[in-house]
């Protein structure tokens, strides 16, 4: 794709989600709708199309106008609608951008769009009359591609966009959080398209079929939709198989390892990755694990709660993972003395700022992710924990913990400013080493900041803190009244 499609983006499909624009209550009928009570519903309602669902509310086919037309041209209007039916049908989440739907729908050429939810039931519908209003001229269909990706060579055409992109976005004032949002939805995506191609390669080469329900899972940044751009690793994969179909799904995930690595999202450094056992369990594996970590004081078992707290499903049975969730926010929360030692990992932060208001730095430059934003990642993670919030982005944990009164509008809104701010400088600074052909990290030269700027990190870093504070006062309520 030319960097050109880049050169102007209508910046709407980039901020909203499907749900914001999906046409709903959704028309929905049986296969065993009579086709005439079907056009009837169609007209009454005004809709051009219908969904066509299972007992468990999973589409499984859509009737059209076009469909309606061609039965009674050629005299089947006394059948069922499940004879007329398209299927099967392509969905997308409530979830995905804007931006993902505009892309599928092109490259598909489709003119209806069914919506789904997180267990897959259809709540909506996405017409290309509906989205004319907010197609640009060159919309970028980046995320869709990945659903044509055959190859670690398309995988990794699509991240090669994500910097280009990124910069873009910024200068059309999108947060720097809802662009991070974007980069750990396409990120997520390539690693979805990459076990799905991992599980063909295991039936094609002999491995057979997938032998258990299993769920893969994205963690750390890319869970919470925080990802920027130097992307690597951190996943893993839940099951309801035994120990005897461990050796298929952990060739499935070697294989899927190896294609990310090549598309140029890099194995962990640390090994958080379903190739390694310790992150490949099945559901009760997981749940004694998430046990173990709970009632365990190894500094270990507190990194990997860090990273494994924050996972977010992206392929597979997602009922395994809610499940596992569930047990992780019930196993955490009980335990104050787990979420102490969490909260004292960072109780000792001090602000990088030395004497006449400078920040420390060192070779000119100073780790933001670790200095900055890590405080205000783990404050809102532990406090959620505590209080069974399953959120996973520190904004939405932020705004859940305000709801619930946990913290103040003035503290909540604080640290959210704070990540805000911190998340665009080290994005930019990225983008700007990139260009420079400098590997991307989180370390951030200061002299790059305005004076305007730079006062706001100096505000923001010390504002930090105190944010171990927050979490102590949260902690002593719970010791105080521990039911």
């Amino acid at each position: 794709m030319a960097n050109d499609h880049l050169s102007r983006i209508d910046s709407f499909p980039y901020r909203h989600r499907v749900a914001d624009v999906m046409h709903t209550p959704l028309a929905t009928v049986t296969p065993k709708t009579s086709v005439v009570e079907a056009a009837g519903i169609m007209a009454r309602l005004s809709v051009s199309s219908l969904v066509t669902v299972d007992g468990d509310g999973k589409p499984i086919g859509i009737v059209t106008e076009r469909d309606m037309v061609r039965a009674f041209s050629i005299n089947v209007g006394g059948g069922a609608v499940g004879d007329i039916m398209s299927s099967p049908v392509i969905s997308i989440c409530d979830d995905a951008y804007v931006f993902m739907a505009i892309g599928r729908m092109e490259r598909r050429d489709l003119r209806h769009l069914i919506v789904v939810n997180s267990t897959g039931r259809a709540v909506g519908m996405l017409t290309s009359r509906a989205l004319l209003k907010i197609r640009a001229a060159n919309i970028l269909s980046i995320n869709d591609e990945l659903g044509e990706a055959h190859n670690a060579a398309d995988l990794g055409h699509v991240r090669k966009q994500l910097p280009m992109l990124a910069e873009k976005l910024l200068a059309e004032n999108i947060s720097a959080l809802n662009v991070s949002s974007v980069i750990s939805a396409v990120y997520g995506d390539m690693t979805r398209r990459a076990w799905e191609m991992a599980v063909s390669h295991m039936e094609k080469s002999g491995g057979g079929p997938q032998p258990a329900p299993a769920v893969l899972l994205v963690l750390g940044s890319g869970g919470r939709g925080e990802s920027m751009l130097k992307p690597d690793q951190d996943n893993a994969l839940v099951h309801s198989g035994s120990e005897m179909d461990d050796e298929w799904f952990r060739d499935a995930a070697i294989y899927m390892s190896k294609l990310l690595d090549d598309a140029g999202i890099p194995f962990c450094k640390g090994e958080v990755m379903a190739s390694n056992q310790k992150w490949r369990r099945s559901i009760d594996g997981w749940k004694k694990e998430i046990s173990k970590w709970v009632s365990s004081n190894d500094p270990e078992s507190l990194l990997m709660v860090d990273i494994f707290f924050d996972f977010i499903a992206v392929a597979g049975d997602m009922e395994l993972a809610d499940r596992l969730r569930a047990n992780a926010l019930a196993a955490a929360g009980s335990s104050v003395v787990f979420l102490t030692m969490m909260g004292a990992a960072f109780s000792n932060y001090s602000a990088p700022i030395g004497l006449f208001g400078r920040i420390k730095t060192t070779d000119g430059r100073v780790d933001l992710k670790l200095k900055g934003i890590l405080p205000i990642i783990s404050s809102s993670r532990i406090m959620s924990l505590q209080h069974a919030i399953d959120e996973t982005s520190t904004s939405a944990r932020l705004d859940a913990l305000k709801d619930e009164k946990v913290l103040n509008d003035s503290d909540a809104m604080g640290l959210k400013e704070s990540h805000e701010l911190i998340q665009g400088i080290i994005l930019r600074q990225q983008i700007e080493d990139i260009k420079q052909g400098l590997d991307p990290s989180s370390w951030v030269n200061p002299q790059m900041l305005s004076p305007w700027q730079l006062g706001k990190l100096k505000t923001a870093l010390k504002r930090l803190e105190g944010a171990h504070l927050l979490v102590h006062d949260s902690l002593s309520k719970m010791s105080e009244h521990p039911n």
